[in-house]
C-alpha cells in the first residue's frame, strides 16, 4: 500500500511537471514569436517612414527643378524677343525665383535691358546680373538672323490679318512675302485703287522699311515704271485722307518735285491733293496738273407724245 501511494504520488508529480513544461515551453514559444513580430513591423513601419519621407523629398525636388525650367524657360523667350540683347548669347539660371545671368554684350545699357526683362518675368523673385560688357561684342550671327526672320514673320502675319479685314480685299490673290522690313505684294487685284489701297495698308505698319508693289490689275497691261520712294508717300497720304477717287489720280516726282497729273471732282479737291502732297517731309515743291471733271450736263426731260 506504501508502495502503491508512493507510485500514485510520483506519478501525479510527473503529470504536473509536464503540464508546467509545457507550459513554459509555449510561453517561450509565444514571447519568441512575438519579438520576431516586433522586430518584422518595427522595421517594416521605419522603413515604410523612411520610404515616405524619401518620396516627399523626391516629388518636393522634381516640382522645384520642374518650377525652375519653367521659369527659365519663360526669361530666355523673353529675352529672344528684344531687338537689343536677342542676338547675344546670355546664359540664364533660375532656382528658387533667384535667375542668374551671365554673358557678355557690347554697352551698359543692353546689360540693363537684360536685367529689367527678366526681372519683369512671371515667376521672378530676384536677378543677378553677372552679365559683362564688352564694346567689342559681337552678336551671334544666327542669333540674329533668327530674330530678324521672326519679325518678318510677325509683320507678314499681321498684315494678311489686315488685308483680310479690307472686304475690297480680302477676295484679291495678294501673296505677301517680308524679308528684311521690307514688303513684297504680288499677285492680282481687280482695280488700281485696290492695288493702292493693299499697300497703303503695308505702309500702315510699324518696322517697315520699304513696300514693294508688284501687283497686277486684271486686263491691264504693267507699262508703269516703279514709282520713287517720294510719290509713294504722297499717294499714301492721298489715300489716307479717304478724300479722293485715286483712280484717275497720277503722282511722279523728280529730284524732290511732285507732279499730279489726272483729274478730280471739285476745285476744292484738286487744292487738297496740292496741300498734302506739298506737307509730305522732303517735297521740295508741288505741280499741281490736276483737272477738275466736268459737272454732268443734266439731261433733257424726255417728250411724250400726246394723244
Amino acid at each position: 500500500m506504501a508502495v502503491a501511494a508512493k507510485n500514485h504520488t510520483d506519478h501525479r508529480i510527473s503529470q504536473k511537471g509536464a503540464i508546467v513544461s509545457w507550459l513554459l515551453l509555449m510561453i517561450l514559444l509565444l514571447l519568441l514569436i512575438g519579438v520576431v513580430v516586433y522586430a518584422v513591423l518595427g522595421r517594416s513601419g521605419r522603413t515604410a517612414r523612411v520610404d515616405g519621407s524619401d518620396v516627399k523629398e523626391a516629388w518636393a525636388s522634381v516640382k522645384g527643378a520642374s518650377q525652375n525650367a519653367v521659369t527659365t524657360s519663360k526669361v530666355k523667350s523673353a529675352l529672344a524677343l528684344s531687338k537689343n540683347v536677342s542676338a547675344f548669347d546670355i546664359n540664364v539660371d533660375s532656382s528658387g525665383g533667384v535667375v542668374t545671368l551671365r554673358g557678355t554684350v557690347p554697352s551698359q545699357e543692353s546689360r540693363r535691358i537684360a536685367e529689367e526683362i527678366a526681372r519683369d518675368t512671371d515667376g521672378v523673385k530676384e536677378v543677378k546680373n553677372q552679365i559683362s560688357v564688352d564694346h567689342s561684342a559681337k552678336p551671334d550671327p544666327q542669333m540674329a538672323n533668327l530674330g530678324t526672320r521672326v519679325s518678318d514673320l510677325e509683320l507678314r502675319t499681321r498684315l494678311d490679318d489686315t488685308l483680310d479685314k479690307d472686304s475690297s480685299l480680302r477676295d484679291d490673290d495678294i501673296k505677301i512675302d517680308v524679308q528684311n522690313g521690307v514688303v513684297n505684294l504680288d499677285g492680282e487685284v481687280d482695280t488700281t485703287e485696290e492695288k493702292r489701297a493693299a499697300e497703303a495698308q503695308a505702309w500702315r505698319l510699324n518696322d517697315i522699311k520699304d513696300v514693294r508693289n508688284n501687283l497686277r490689275v486684271k486686263g491691264q497691261e504693267e507699262t508703269d515704271q516703279p514709282k520713287d520712294e517720294l510719290a509713294k508717300r504722297v499717294e499714301f497720304e492721298l489715300y489716307s485722307s479717304r478724300a479722293f477717287n485715286l483712280e484717275p489720280i497720277n503722282v511722279r516726282s523728280s529730284q524732290g518735285v511732285v507732279i499730279l497729273d489726272g483729274q478730280v471732282r471739285s476745285q476744292a479737291e484738286k487744292i487738297l491733293a496740292g496741300k498734302l502732297a506739298h506737307d509730305v517731309d522732303g517735297v521740295k515743291s508741288v505741280k499741281n496738273n490736276l483737272s477738275v471733271m466736268p459737272e454732268a450736263e443734266p439731261s433733257a426731260p424726255s417728250t411724250q407724245p400726246t394723244e
